[in-house]
Order: C-alpha cells, then structure tokens, then sequence
C-alpha cells in the first residue's frame, strides 16, 4: 500500500480523472504509483533529470510495469499520449522556467497541475500567459510549511496582484490554512515594519499590510 502525505494526496485529488499523466520530478513516484493504484490515471510515466532518482525510478517500475520511466529535464521527452502532468515539490521560478522553455509541449496538456514551494504568484501568472486558468486550488500545511496545489486548464482569465499571490479561488473559500497563512504573513510585516525600511518599501509593505487586514477582518 502507497501512503502519501498530505500535500501528494491532495494533489492525487486534483488529477482529473482517467488521465494520461507525467509527473515531472517524480522522485521515489509515489505520487505516479498511488494514482495508477487508485485507479485515478489509466497510464502514467515517472521522470527525472537527475541519474540518481531516474535509476531509483527504473528500479521501483521496472521494465514491464504500465508506469513509463525517463530521464529528461522538464517538459522535454514528454510522451505525446500524456495530457495531464504535475510539476510539484520546486520553487516557483524553476517551475515557471520549465513552463517557459518547452512552450511547444502546452499544446498536447489539458491540465496542468503545479504545486510549489515558494513564489506562487509566479506561476499564476507565467501559466494565465500560456493560456491556462485557474479551476481549482487550495492550500494545505504541512511540516508547518504552507503549500499551495492548483489545477489549471486551458482558458483565459485576468486576476488581481492579490489572487496572483493567494489564489482566486481559495481567497473565495477560505480554506483554514489560507487565514493561517495570511496571519503569518500580517505578524511578518509587522515585524519588518518596527525596523528601519527604506521608504518604498515600507510603502508597499504598509499597502499589503491593510489589504490584508481588511480581508482577514472581512469574513
């Protein structure tokens, strides 16, 4: 039995299902494991751009196992019956770069599902410029860090420097782990704010400060 934490199982959650799925940077693949288990994908394919977990990889699957193996960096490789690929477990420029550069592999994914580590609005917006939109999002914590999981799909949509940063859809919801976050973030700035802080910046801080406030306050 695969036992996933909480940030794989909900990102096991957003993959549409019977999809045809990459998970690029799939480490030991339990993600890719679980989800063929699951019954959640009908075929699935492992990859990595690093020799030591693509061998972990070749190990675990095998050669007659329905999970696909390679070795590739981001997109390139990617099979061409794949229409679903999860890109999770990097920061957030990484992800947009890998987005970036093998724009000719967008046109074969219906779905793209990211979850990264930092620099989220990044990725909300390097994805609205590929054509993709938000349909789906939320925010889990766990080892007391706070992860978001989004799901895009082809489409074309405006969000705000707020959704950018916090996503439309869980500043809709707001999810426990949302207000969490945004309270952390209130105290942070509180703190940088009681030090010396070059004057535009201490403007842009104090700005975002009061955004914050009144959402958190408007529940």
């Amino acid at each position: 039995m695969v036992r996933l934490g909480l940030r794989l199982q909900t990102i096991a959650t957003f993959i549409p299902q019977g999809a045809i799925l990459a998970d690029i940077g799939s480490d030991h693949g339990l993600l890719i494991e679980y989800c063929l288990v699951q019954g959640i994908i009908q075929k699935g394919y492992a990859s990595d751009n690093k020799l030591g977990p693509y061998q972990r990889l070749l190990k675990r699957f095998g050669k007659h196992s329905p999970i696909g193996v390679y070795l590739a960096d981001g997109l390139a490789k990617l099979p061409l019956d794949v229409n679903t690929v999860v890109i999770a477990g990097m920061g957030g420029k990484l992800i947009s770069r890998i987005i970036s550069v093998r724009q000719d592999k967008l046109t074969q994914l219906e779905h793209i599902i990211i979850s990264p580590h930092q620099q989220e609005d990044e990725v909300r917006l390097t994805m609205v410029k590929q054509g993709y939109q938000i349909i789906d999002e939320t925010i889990v914590k766990e080892d007391d860090k706070f992860y978001d999981v989004i799901l895009f799909a082809k489409g074309t949509c405006n969000y705000t420097i707020e959704q950018l940063k916090y996503g439309p859809i869980n500043l809709a919801k707001r999810p426990q782990a949302l207000r969490d976050k945004i309270a952390e973030r209130i105290d942070e700035i509180k703190r940088i704010l009681s030090n010396e802080v070059p004057l535009a910046k201490r403007e842009q801080l104090t700005k975002e400060l009061e955004w914050l406030i009144h959402y958190d306050q408007n529940k």
